[in-house]
């Protein structure tokens, strides 16, 4: 097994991996904190791994710990049984490695789509970090916002053919 938490066969070890504070980068900037995660602008040396030189990396705050304590529910948010239920399959607990899997499925599918309207994710088996393309002219909100301080609605922005 690698010092990064991953093992050679790239499967993670769900032990070790998380969110991991950012190395490896020339220049790194704070932005912005959300509910979850912290935002940073990173400027690499180089470009290495399919990551372009300048990149968004969000940093969510959370651990494994931090599911030590949650209830543990299966199901939509409108059909919860408690995971103990003898309804419940072992693979369905609410946990870590459940999430972790959840996180990493999603994210290598985000990370296939390609289009010039979409950010790109890219995908990293070095950690759970989410790493974005960096949006040279700010943000959705940032468009929508009129030069009188009025936020149009978003439709307004969307081109038809």
């Amino acid at each position: 097994m690698s010092q990064d938490g991953v093992r050679a066969s790239g499967i993670f070890d769900l032990i070790k991996i998380g969110f991991v504070p950012l190395q490896r980068a020339h220049n790194i900037k704070y932005l912005a904190s959300g509910a979850a995660a912290d935002i940073w602008k990173v400027q690499s040396l180089e470009s290495h791994n399919n990551f372009p030189s300048l990149y968004v990396s969000k940093v969510l705050r959370i651990s494994p710990s931090g599911f030590k304590d949650i209830p543990t529910y299966v199901g939509s948010a409108n059909q919860r049984s408690p995971a103990d239920s003898p309804q419940v399959a072992g693979n369905e607990r609410f946990s870590w490695e459940a999430f972790v899997n959840m996180y990493t499925h999603k994210v290598s599918q985000w990370a296939l789509l390609r289009h010039e309207n979409i950010i790109r994710v890219y995908s990293n088996t070095q950690s759970l970090n989410l790493h974005v393309d960096f949006c040279l002219n700010g943000t959705v909100r940032d468009a929508l916002q009129t030069p009188g301080g009025r936020m149009m609605n978003k439709w307004d922005i969307v081109e038809w053919d």
